[in-house]
């Protein structure tokens, strides 16, 4: 939605485009999520929505079509969700560290599997290896740091790869983009 929806407006209908008309469905679907699972947090339903939404245009998340089309139909069979940040863009001084994370979480009632395959220069804490099994109902949370003078000046781009068991959860992504003077 976002594009040719036709509206209410004084004396009529009139037809409309932009955000303002994809919002009124983004949130009606976030309702639906939460009535289906009230238990899950506003970070949860905003990963669930953009990793089960139909990719359009260039491929992840762009500036003309954001996450995709939503797709509550896989948003309601997801199983899984991923919360971290899809792209970073540094500008850093030799010294200068990037602390993230990542959590995953497992609402399912069946383990998921989890691989994660990263540039060597990203460096994990609080994974338990990968592949790993994520055990029913639980979550884990992974830091991962790049260290400015670990990783020496120069423009770098990297990256982190995650893929699931889930076939409702598409696989995700975060971007790395460092120039480090």
């Amino acid at each position: 939605p976002g594009v040719g929806i036709r509206s209410s407006v004084p004396g009529g209908y009139s037809t409309y485009q932009g955000t303002s008309m994809a919002t009124p469905h983004v949130s009606g679907a976030a309702a639906l999520l939460l009535q289906k699972n009230p238990a899950l947090s506003p970070e949860q339903v905003r990963s669930i929505l953009e990793n089960t939404a139909t990719d359009r245009g260039a491929k992840g998340k762009d500036a003309s079509y954001g996450a995709g089309t939503l797709n509550l139909s896989a948003a309601f069979r997801a199983k899984a969700a991923i919360t971290a940040k899809s792209k970073i863009a540094a500008d850093m001084l030799i010294g200068d560290e990037i602390n993230e994370e990542i959590i995953f979480y497992n609402f399912g009632s069946e383990p998921l599997y989890i691989n994660v395959s990263h540039d060597n220069w990203i460096k994990f804490t609080g994974l338990p290896g990968s592949p790993f099994q994520l055990e029913p109902t639980r979550n884990i949370t992974a830091k991962y740091r790049v260290t400015a003078l670990e990783v020496g000046t120069g423009l770098h781009n990297g990256k982190i790869e995650i893929n699931t068991s889930d076939q409702g959860l598409p696989n995700a992504s975060v971007t790395i983009d460092i120039r480090i003077f």
